[in-house]
Parts: structure tokens; sequence; C-alpha cells
């Protein structure tokens, strides 16, 4: 007996296609259109995808297993005899009437022009709406067109992936978005920080109704005062006690009027010098003329007066 050393690579067998004669090739086709034939709805319910048959008045005459569980029919006979557009075809996406002589499906029946549709939609029993793409080919004897075939499917897994995506790319703009105008608003309070600590000013902001809620950074690092303790009416401790009571009524008429407001005062420093102010204060208002904010400012005039003396 002879062996063969060669590499077992080398020894593989490559499978010859078997060549049919055209005898053997007619009679494969011929049952082929038997099995059709003679079990031809059997196979058509074995198909996943919808199939429904038309007659020349768009009448349906079979519908699958598979078409018949899409649109919700516990079974086709319900289908059966029913004009297919007004049963399941009536109505656009957004659920308005989607008439007849519009439709593609109707077309294909009435001109023997195949019809491929995608992104449309069928409506089912419960008339929930069932997105679909479809394909309609013409029946035909001879020139003479005797229905349509239309087989379609739901394509409601890969919408909602569309969808999701779309979602998905929408909120990833949104946050690159939010990104970028975080960004802007933070060189944008550098930029207004740097300007408030260049001019030879306390500048701070109130609520509409002359209170201290925000952190005033200056007017803190100025009097000394914490955050708490400027809060709300507090910041008037900062004040000299013989203006005070002047000041908080001039504030409260210029808060209850929303009009301008300016004083004269003294305010102590966080050393406990008390230094002559200037003390300006505007509205911001909205659009519908409610007050925003209030934003003002103290200015140190004491070196100013003492040299005008």
């Amino acid at each position: 007996m002879r062996f063969d050393n060669r590499p077992a690579d080398a020894l593989r067998i490559t499978p010859r296609p078997v060549l049919l004669t055209a005898h053997e090739a007619e009679t494969l086709a011929a049952q082929a259109i038997a099995l059709i034939r003679d079990r031809g709805e059997s196979v058509l319910n074995a198909i996943d995808d919808g199939i429904y048959i038309l007659d020349a008045d768009t009448r349906t005459l079979f519908v699958n297993t598979a078409g018949a569980r899409m649109l919700g029919y516990p079974s086709s006979r319900e289908m059966i005899g029913q004009p297919q557009h007004q049963l399941i075809h009536h109505s656009y996406a957004d659920g308005s009437e989607f008439p007849v002589e519009e439709c593609p499906i109707y077309y294909s029946v009435k001109d023997g022009i195949q019809q491929q549709v995608g992104g449309d939609t069928f409506w089912r029993k419960d008339g929930t709406p069932l997105p679909v793409d479809y394909t309609s080919i013409p029946l035909k004897e001879g020139r003479r067109v005797v229905g349509a075939v239309v087989t379609f499917r739901d394509v409601s897994e890969h919408l909602q992936a569309e969808q999701a995506a779309a979602r998905l790319a929408g909120e990833r703009r949104a946050l690159a978005e939010a990104e970028q105008a975080r960004a802007a608003l933070a060189r944008n309070e550098r930029r207004y920080r740097s300007l408030v600590e260049s001019i030879a000013a306390i500048v701070w902001t109130r609520a509409p109704d002359g209170q201290f809620v925000d952190e005033q950074s200056m007017w803190c690092a100025f009097t000394g005062q914490r955050p708490d303790e400027a809060r709300g009416r507090g910041w008037l401790d900062a004040v000299h006690p013989d203006d005070r009571a002047r000041v908080r009524a001039t504030w409260d008429t210029a808060v209850a009027g929303t009009m301008r407001y300016e004083a004269m005062l003294r305010l102590r420093r966080a050393d406990g010098e008390y230094r002559r102010m200037v003390a300006r204060a505007v509205p911001v208002r909205e659009s519908d003329g409610s007050v925003h904010e209030w934003i003002g400012t103290h200015t140190d005039v004491t070196d100013l007066l003492a040299r005008e003396r």
C-alpha cells in the first residue's frame, strides 16, 4: 500500500459543481411549480413576510398567516372579500385620509405597474399603525391585469432603531452645544469678573425684592461680612449706624417704585474703618416689565472728598 506524505492541506478535496442536463433542470422546475400549485397556501403561510393577493377590484382574495398576524386579525377569513385599501391602507401615518386614487397598490392593479414602497403605514384591526415596506406586483393574464400580489414587512423595530439613533445623535449634539454654552459662559464670567475687579467700585446684585440672595464676593471682600451675614437685609449691618435708617428707607422706596436708587453713606471696611460711598442701583427688567434683579455699585469717594476740602 502506498501512502501520500503530502501535507493535509494539499489533500483537501474541492467539490465540483454538479451540472444538470437541460432535461434534468426542466424536470426540477416542473416539480417546483407542481409543489407551489398543489400546496401553494401552505408555502405562502410558511413565509415570515406578510402576503396578500388582490383581485382586479383590489378586494382581498388571500392573506397568509404572517400577514394576518401582523395586521391583528386572528383569522384571515375576516379579511377575505374586503376592499384592501379601506381595510388596512385608508390613512396616512398622521391619521389623515389617504385617497385610494393616490395609493401605489391601486396603481399596480389599475395600470399594471410594479410598485416598491418604503416607510408607508398599514393599519391594524385595533386601529393602531403598522410601519411597513411593501412591494406590489401585478398579476396578469396575457395583457390583462387580474389582480396583484402584495408582500410587506413590519419595519417597527428598524424604525425604532433609527429613531433611537436620531435621539442619541440629538442628545450628543445637545450635550456638545451645552458644553460650548458653558464654556462661553465661563469665559464671559471671567471677563466680567476682571472688569469688575478693575474698577474702583463694589458691584453687587440683589433679588427683585431688594434682598441679598446670591454670594456677593466683592461686597464680602470689602466689608468682611460672610455671605450668610450679608444675606437678606444683613448688608445694612455694614452701614454706619447713623446712616442706616436713611439708607434703608431710600432703598425700600426705590424697590417699591422699581426706580433708580442713589444714596451717600458710610460703609464699614473689613479693617473697621468707615469709608464714604456713593451707592447707585438700577432694576434689570424682563420683557414684560417686571424686575428680574437689581444691579448696583458702591463707589469709594473718601479720598476725593478729602481733596476737595
